[in-house]
């Protein structure tokens, strides 16, 4: 941020705080949208609470858009690239929506499927 960077990667091990440290860097950062796209339900839920705890924040909405949840106004977007890269999903959001993206488990954006949503 401070060289005016537009793009970031943190490489860490499992369970060293990579979604706690984007959860500090996006409170700080005070995007008005972002959208955080990972791999596994389980892990947008996990993510959700993490934001939820570091921005204490009532004015920020955090919402799941996987499976039957479709919070799709919520400020912060948490989904699942599977349910993201769905027509009918996509046609929810303009492409410059969201000042930020996060992926967990970016090695996984070369694909196809996530390069058709980023």
């Amino acid at each position: 941020r401070a060289n005016n960077a537009k793009r970031g990667l943190l490489i860490s091990a499992t369970g060293t705080g990579k979604t706690y440290a984007a959860a500090f860097a996006m409170r700080e950062m005070k995007p008005k949208r972002i959208l955080f796209l990972v791999h596994r339900e389980q892990i947008a839920k996990q993510a959700i609470a993490s934001f939820e705890r570091i921005y204490n924040d009532p004015s920020i909405t955090f919402g799941l858009v996987s499976g039957n949840a479709k919070y799709y106004n919520a400020t912060h977007v948490f989904s699942t690239m599977q349910m993201m890269g769905r027509n009918d999903v996509m046609k929810q959001y303009d492409p410059k929506e969201f000042d930020c993206i996060i992926i967990d488990e970016v090695h996984r954006a070369g694909s196809d499927s996530y390069q058709r949503i980023i």
